[in-house]
């Protein structure tokens, strides 16, 4: 199932897990919402609001929910933990958010579906750093979201990437997902 080679500068762990992935145990095959970055490829939307010192990024897909304070306070972004301990600040026109204190995932650098997994998870470290940067383009109509991964754990350097949204109609409404584990099972 491995597509192509990953774009992450993956170390031996990493490569030894990504030789070891099996398809048949994978996050999405269990209704586990994916971690970050893989979030951010899922072809669902993605709502984010600032209001007053919160910011409220809600992804339609599993319903995640991750608010942060935008004053440099630390915020748990979730009862889980899955998506770690955030910091928000706004630098000139752009949210920049780095999170710390993930657990060791399965899925926590790659998902199989994304483009770093290219057909294999690949897990990540409790050493995991994850920082995000959002920008809206000038004519408010595009939001670019780049981002870096820290991982010694099972990568040789840090990575980044950026991905790039369109901006729908203010009343387009999130649709409610729920996962059926037993048609996530057979997919």
């Amino acid at each position: 199932h491995i597509n192509a080679d990953s774009p992450l500068p993956l170390n031996q762990a990493g490569l030894d897990a990504r030789t070891a992935f099996n398809p048949l145990d994978t996050s999405a095959l269990r209704c586990i919402p994916p971690p970050l970055p893989s979030l951010l490829y899922v072809p669902y939307l993605y709502e984010i609001k600032v209001m007053g010192e919160e910011l409220n990024l809600q992804h339609e897909y599993f319903e995640i929910l991750r608010t942060v304070r935008l004053d440099g306070q630390p915020s748990e972004v979730e009862s889980t933990g899955v998506y770690g301990t955030a910091v928000a600040r706004v630098e000139d026109n752009t949210i920049v958010i780095e999170s710390t204190g993930f657990p060791d995932l399965a899925a926590g650098l790659a998902s199989d579906f994304d483009q770093n997994g290219v057909g294999t998870d690949i897990p990540s470290s409790h050493q995991k750093k994850f920082t995000e940067r959002y920008t809206v383009s000038d004519d408010g109509l595009h939001l670019t979201a780049e981002y870096t991964i820290e991982d010694p754990g099972f990568l040789t350097e840090p990575y980044s990437s950026s991905t790039v949204w369109r901006r729908l109609a203010d009343e387009t409404e999130l649709v409610p997902f729920v996962c059926d584990a037993a048609i996530a099972a057979q997919s």
